[in-house]
């Protein structure tokens, strides 16, 4: 019966939790904690004993103080050589000082009958080696206490001890039997915790999930993510090795996000995380950072080869075909690395280095990058521009210098071209230096809107001066894919009051490639309003013939790059094979460029019908081009009165 007893109180063992949703990784941790807590008690009664035995008049214990110190230099030597141990450390250091407490104990016994009470001691390293480390761990140590109430009257009084009816054998079996019941009670004790706490644990443990877990990929997020790193990073610095953080954005996925679905956009981020935990390691940590963002971490790295080995594979992994439900397509990405501890020591900054890392290889379209130096100079360069930029306006900064544009045949201005300049602070910014600004910031759509406003309020002014010239604006391809742009064009023309035929706008010709029934669609509803529409830069992009033909185009400007090598043969023959297009699609045809009288007779022998460039005149003013286009009219007049 008392055997059936233990058998039904004894819970699982630690290794078999009865409750599935109990955090053993968490009790482990509360376990090692006790050990620290238990240890620190255990020398502090240790050099009690030492301290009040003589005191006491108990000389002879002296001979076993070494015990005290046996615990003292192993505490010493355990902080000193690994303060954040496992359970499996903890274990095997509990069951040290649990040998060391019970030997000293029982010999104390031997050497002073008079201090055998303290054999009472033996079954609370039972109870305590069963809270620090489980049920199974602590059974050893209840055969131990078990074994020492059985021995320790045979070794002082001999097997007379055992004669009934002997005092000492009845001492023996209660203190046996006492021992096995707090042993019992313990193990009740935790089954009934719980069984009594079974809701909560599982909460907990739900609660923790949520917490640190992305619902829709099975990764870490980027909670558990920034947890995950500056442990790593711990261990790394601790083990003097190097660590590689990878993190990578997926090219092409809101594209994906936005024409089929979320629906679709969920299935493709959740074979993202399975190709990359296909290529987990033991050394390797994934988690989703949020969007189509992905981190990967990689301890005990031996050098930038071969992470930038591994980073290639990746990259090729996640760039192979997508299966999706009704759907095969592609994915790109792009994938910054950031090196612990060569380029940063701190877990942000680490992350911080790894993103300027991935927009570099992004922005020159390279499947990864390490971080350098120089990526944070231009990240560095590029806000300073930006916030320049933001107050370039408000501060009338900007202005607009005009080229004239010059009918071939009779030499006569007929409009010109606007262009952009910006002083700040009394210097000069070249446009290629900060337009490429504006458009990745997306101010360009309100510059554009300032060009349009302040291009059509000359062209009321000129109007009232007797001047009726054409002025060709140039539009991003941002401006143009803006919903708002038609509505920003009629505006400025509506609140100018000015005849829209003397607004041209100039296109680059990369614009008809993307989506180009979208693209029709947008000039129609500009050539609505009266303006003109001309394809910028022509020739250096790969427009189709039947789109030119299809679309509401007036005319073609010959890029200056096929104007600037005449009279050389090709490209002579491609701007005369550009013009023939114009004239063939019945357009107008400009030259860009132009510098010489030898390019200019080239270009009106083959019956172009406008130039510019610095053959005519410099970017100039408002007010010189004003002056200068009077001086011609007047000097045209005065040949035709001759």
């Amino acid at each position: 019966g008392f055997s059936r007893l233990i058998t039904s109180t004894i819970p699982m063992d630690s290794s078999q939790p009865t409750n599935q949703f109990v955090n053993h990784e968490q009790l482990d941790l509360i376990r090692v904690r006790r050990v620290w807590q238990y240890f620190a008690v255990l020398v502090l009664a240790w050099i009690s004993f030492t301290v009040m035995f003589p005191i006491l008049g108990y000389p002879g214990v002296l001979a076993h103080h070494f015990w005290a110190l046996s615990c003292f230099a192993l505490v010493y030597l355990w902080f000193r050589d690994d303060k954040n141990f496992s359970r499996a450390r903890a274990e095997r250091m509990a069951f040290c000082y649990l040998a060391i407490h019970s030997i000293a104990i029982f010999a104390i016994g031997l050497t002073s009958p008079d201090l055998q009470s303290t054999l009472l001691a033996l079954p609370f390293g039972t109870t305590i080696a069963f809270m620090l480390l489980g049920r199974r761990a602590s059974v050893p140590w209840l055969i131990v206490s078990l074994l020492a109430f059985i021995a320790y009257p045979i070794i002082v009084y001999g097997w007379q001890a055992f004669m009934p009816p002997s005092p000492l054998f009845m001492d023996s079996v209660m203190k046996c039997g006492a021992a096995t019941v707090i042993f019992i009670c313990f193990c009740n004790f935790e089954l009934l915790y719980l069984r009594h706490n079974e809701e909560l644990v599982k909460l907990s443990h739900n609660l923790e999930t949520l917490a640190t877990t992305d619902a829709l990929t099975g990764l870490p997020n980027q909670f558990q993510f920034n947890k995950n790193l500056a442990h790593e990073i711990a261990r790394a610095s601790k083990k003097k090795t190097n660590l590689a953080l990878t993190l990578l954005d997926m090219d092409g996925f809101k594209q994906l996000n936005d024409t089929l679905g979320h629906s679709v956009g969920d299935e493709a981020l959740v074979e993202i995380a399975a190709r990359l935990k296909s290529t987990t390691k033991q050394n390797t940590t994934v988690a989703r950072l949020g969007g189509d963002e992905f981190c990967v971490i990689l301890s005990d790295v031996k050098n930038r080869a071969h992470v930038e080995s591994l980073t290639q594979q990746l990259h090729d992994l996640l760039c192979q075909d997508y299966a999706l439900t009704n759907v095969d397509c592609q994915l790109g990405a792009s994938i910054g690395i950031a090196f612990y501890p060569d380029d940063a020591d701190h877990p942000e900054q680490l992350l911080a280095y790894a993103d300027t890392a991935m927009y570099h290889a992004k922005d020159n379209h390279l499947p990864f990058a390490c971080y350098d130096t120089e990526q944070t100079v231009r990240v560095v360069e590029y806000s300073s521009v930006q916030k320049k930029l933001a107050k370039a306006i408000e501060n009338d900064e900007f202005f607009l210098v005009y080229q004239p544009q010059i009918e071939i045949r009779t030499g006569q201005i007929i409009g010109a071209e606007a262009l952009l300049r910006w002083q700040h602070e009394g210097e000069l910014i070249p446009p290629l230096e900060f337009i490429p600004h504006l458009e990745a910031s997306r101010r360009i759509t309100e510059v554009t809107a300032w060009i349009l406003d302040n291009v059509c309020g000359q062209i009321n002014l000129w109007g009232t001066h007797g001047l009726h010239l054409k002025v060709a604006v140039n539009t991003s391809a941002i401006d143009f894919h803006s919903s708002e742009f038609v509505g920003m064009v009629k505006s400025a023309i509506n609140r100018n009051q000015i005849d829209a035929s003397l607004l041209e706008l100039e296109i680059t010709e990369n614009v008809l490639i993307k989506d180009v029934s979208a693209v029709a669609d947008r000039m129609h509803q500009l050539k609505e309003t009266g303006l003109t529409i001309s394809i910028d830069d022509f020739g250096t992009g790969y427009s189709s013939l039947p789109y030119l033909r299809s679309l509401p185009i007036d005319k073609l400007k010959i890029d200056r790059e096929f104007v600037k090598g005449i009279p050389d043969a090709d490209d002579c023959a491609i701007a005369s094979s550009i013009v023939m297009l114009a004239k063939t699609l019945d357009f107008e045809v400009l030259a860009e460029g132009v510098e010489n009288e030898t390019q200019l007779e080239y270009l009106r022998s083959t019956d172009c019908d406008y130039f510019q460039g610095y053959l005519s005149s410099r970017p100039i003013s408002a007010d010189e081009l004003e002056n200068l286009a009077l001086e011609t009219q007047r000097h045209e007049l005065n040949q035709l009165v001759d």
